[in-house]
């Protein structure tokens, strides 16, 4: 039980497809999403503090609860755009405040 519990908030993207060799830019901390790609995906995972700015382009960019309290979120957006690659796929999770 314990463990369904710790997996819950990675169902989110657990369940998407992502490519074989693709390169995944997690932007958020070090919990149990994170952990789940790092376990899954290796290297090809890079983590980014909300608050910085990735290095380089990614064929995945994942950012999960964050954006809902970005007070730009066109500039975030913006942000996220010029670090994926030209086939890349931006993955986000929010709130739904209805």
């Amino acid at each position: 039980m314990q463990e369904l519990i710790r997996e819950l908030p990675t169902a989110l993207i657990r369940w998407y497809p992502f490519r074989q060799d693709s390169s995944i830019c997690y932007m958020g901390e070090n919990d149990s999403v994170y952990n789940m790609l790092e376990e899954k995906y290796g290297d090809a995972v890079s983590l980014v503090d909300v608050t910085g700015e990735p290095e380089g382009n990614f064929d995945y960019i994942i950012c999960i609860g964050y954006s809902e309290r970005v007070r730009d979120i066109q500039a975030l957006l913006k942000l996220f755009k010029s670090h994926l690659t030209s086939e890349g796929c931006l993955i986000l999770g929010m709130h739904n405040r209805l």
